[in-house]
Parts: C-alpha cells; structure tokens; sequence
C-alpha cells in the first residue's frame, strides 16, 4: 500500500495530487473565483515539499510520482483558506470534513 508523502500514513483510497486539485479547485472556484491563482500557488508550495511515492489513481487511472492522503490535502486547503478567507473555511469544513473528524482534524 502506498504510503502519504507528507504524514507517512497509509493511503486507503487511491487518488492523485491532480484529481484531488481538481476537485477542491472547482469548489473554490464556484465560491470565490479571485482565490483559484492563489489556491493554485498553494498546492504547487505543498507538492513540492511532498516526498516520492508511487501511486495508482483511481479516478484517472494513471501512476504519478508524488502521492498525499485526503486528511493532509484538505487540512492544507483548509489552512490556506482560513488565512484568505475564514467563513469560506468553515463552508470548506462543512462540504469536505467527514462529521466526525471536523472538529478534531481542523481545529
């Protein structure tokens, strides 16, 4: 199994950097189109300090280099749109947080 390149843990469901960026930047998108450059700035900062590791997207079906589990992406998103805009950030956490976890993975 593959392994998160920022927090080591094991990734259950196999999604890429790219399909991951996709989704949250067409929800930004829709919300707040003047945070879709920055967003972008954003995920390209957090890849680069992703380490190497394989991994096979389910979505697209394609290998890349650079694999990161749902929980750091979305707290990373999380974390940059709480500096740009917090009630944004709360709506992110009601859309993307499982229920359970809200509270504890983004406080």
């Amino acid at each position: 199994m593959t392994r998160c390149g920022l927090c080591s843990t094991e990734i259950s469901q196999s999604v890429c950097p790219l399909c991951l960026t996709d989704k949250f930047e067409a929800w930004i998108e829709k919300k707040k189109l003047s945070l879709v450059k920055p967003f972008r700035e954003e995920v390209r900062t957090m890849l680069d300090k992703t380490r190497y590791g394989k991994i096979s997207c389910k979505i697209c079906r394609s290998e890349h280099e650079k694999a990161i589990c749902m929980n750091c992406y979305a707290g990373k998103i999380h974390s940059f749109l709480a500096k740009k805009d917090e009630k944004l950030a709360a709506q992110f956490l009601q859309d993307f947080a499982p229920k359970s976890e809200r509270s504890e993975l983004y406080a």
